[in-house]
């Protein structure tokens, strides 16, 4: 069993059901179908995940990746105007000066690290499609000298954790907590705010 990263324990056991079976836990009797995951905390206490469920929230620490700023990609490198067609579909430009920025964020003195992150990065072919877009569009304006920045560029599966998120729907918490329902009815997005904006995962 590979080590797990979950922040607020520091041991449990995790074993994966070959085969349906009955689990004793704190809620009581629960089935277990085979590809679910058995987990006992530290105080003993047990439960049953689906797998689906388990991958998520226990993800391997090996797939955890730090990096010092976080890019999201609709919105903050491709302009998505025409909004969501699919995560293989990137339709659009990139944002103006997007890639040079890149290249400066990446030449910085230390050096800092970056990663791509998106709505894309878990679906089928969306980290694929998102490298051979950066890749397309960087290679018109790249010196021949320069190093691609795909090859540069991080790619995660999972959201990374990051010192600065830069993402065009974010809000910035600073000790007290926003209007939720007054903050989702007045917000608007750097290149939505002339039309009626619905919030999409970023």
């Amino acid at each position: 069993m590979a080590n797990f990263y979950q922040p607020k324990l520091t041991s449990f056991r995790a074993n994966a059901v070959k085969r349906k079976m009955k689990v004793e836990t704190s809620a009581g009797k629960m089935t277990a179908e085979a590809g679910d995951y058995v987990v006992t905390f530290p105080n003993d206490a047990r439960t049953v995940l689906k797998k689906e469920f388990f991958e998520l929230m226990y993800e391997p620490a090996e797939a955890v990746v730090f990096c010092d700023i976080c890019v999201d990609f609709d919105g903050v490198l491709h302009a998505y105007t025409s909004g969501w067609q699919g995560a293989s579909v990137i339709a659009d430009p990139p944002v103006d000066g997007a890639f040079e920025a890149l290249r400066t964020y990446l030449a910085a003195t230390p050096p800092l690290t970056l990663a791509i992150y998106s709505a894309r990065s878990a679906q089928a072919d969306g980290i694929q499609s998102m490298r051979s877009w950066i890749d397309k569009h960087d290679a018109a304006t790249r010196h021949p000298e320069h190093e691609p920045l795909v090859d540069q560029l991080l790619f995660p599966h999972y959201k990374p954790a990051a010192k600065v998120y830069l993402d065009d729907r974010a809000v910035r918490f600073e000790g007290k907590f926003p209007s939720i329902v007054e903050l989702i009815y007045s917000f608007r997005v750097w290149n939505d705010s002339d039309k009626e904006n619905v919030l999409y995962l970023s």
